[in-house]
């Protein structure tokens, strides 16, 4: 576990990553979650209690949002029509 998220293209085997995001707080990332209804947009949580949503259609740098849980957060997951994110 470190502080990154890297985005691979299965279908090839590549050498690098097709993206890379950083965790500004240089937390260790628990959890990332895709959306099942929005392909753009994912969820992370940090060890830190960090949960951040990111999209990549508006940017790639940082997350659109981001809430301090009050306790370490390990897990999350979309409700099946992605409008809903429980975490743990």
């Amino acid at each position: 576990m470190d502080w990154t998220i890297k985005l691979w293209k299965l279908s090839v085997a590549a050498s690098a990553p097709l993206m890379e995001f950083h965790i500004s707080s240089f937390d260790y990332v628990c959890d990332v979650c895709w959306c099942p209804s929005h392909i753009s947009v994912f969820s992370t949580t940090t060890s830190s209690g960090i949960v951040s949503l990111w999209d990549l259609n508006t940017s790639t740098v940082e997350p659109v949002a981001s809430y301090k849980h009050d306790s370490v957060t390990t897990r999350s997951m979309w409700s099946d029509e992605g409008k809903k994110l429980l975490v743990a």
